[in-house]
């Protein structure tokens, strides 16, 4: 699921 925040960097999912 993504989450309205910062922009994620290429290459990295941030899920938790």
């Amino acid at each position: 699921m993504s989450r309205p925040g910062p922009p994620q960097e290429p290459g990295r999912r941030i899920c938790g």
